[in-house]
Order: structure tokens, then sequence, then C-alpha cells
């Protein structure tokens, strides 16, 4: 083997060598991108359950809020009726579901604090 041939075969065999490694080292970047997109997938997944846990809290305690006279007249025995404010409220969370539904009881909280609305 001449001194050219060896050098010709050494620098074919680390260019091989580099594009080996170069293609492992993109593969390792893909990977690491594709785990960095599902977690940023799984925080707003994580977020987006918090904001849907508190939004059905805040329908719970609002149901709870139009009911409670039901329950304080059972226990003393007397007739079993609802204003028909609480009425429509839990017409609206039983009828409508997520955020329509917020934005109608909205609506009727607005509507029935209006002190202009039996003129």
């Amino acid at each position: 083997m001449t001194p050219g041939t060896a050098l010709a075969l050494y620098v074919l065999g680390t260019n091989v060598a580099l594009i080996l490694l170069l293609r492992s080292r993109i593969r390792a970047r893909r990977r690491i991108d594709a785990l960095r997109v599902a977690q940023a997938e799984a925080r707003l997944q994580a977020i987006e359950a918090d904001q849907e846990t508190k939004r059905l809290a805040g329908q719970m305690a609002r149901l709870r809020q139009a009911l409670a006279p039901i329950a304080t007249r059972a226990r003393t025995g007397q007739d079993l009726v609802i204003a028909r404010k609480d009425l429509a409220i839990v017409a609206v969370l039983v009828e409508h579901d997520g955020q329509e539904a917020d934005a109608l009881v909205a609506l009727e909280d607005s509507f029935n604090q209006n002190p202009y609305r039996h003129l």
C-alpha cells in the first residue's frame, strides 16, 4: 500500500465516521425535539384540565347556591319551593355544557341584578 492510498483510506474512513456521528446527532436531536413537543403538549393538557376543573367547580358552587334554599326548607318541613331566578340558573346548568353554560349563567345573574328589570 502506498502512502497516498493509505492517506486516501484514512480520509475516507474519517469522513464516514463523521457522517455516521452527524447522522446519530441529528437523530438524537429529533428525539429531543419530539420529547420537548410531547412535554409542551402534556403541560398544555394539564393547564386545560385545571381550567376545566375550576370551571366545573364554579358551576357546582353556583348550583349549590341555587339549590341551598330547597335543602333548608326540606330540613324544616316546609314546602319545597325554588325562586324563579334560581330555577333559571338550574335550568341553564342542566341544559347547557361548557363555556356556553358559564356565559348563560353570567347573563342570568346580570339580569337578576339589574335594578330596572321590573319597570
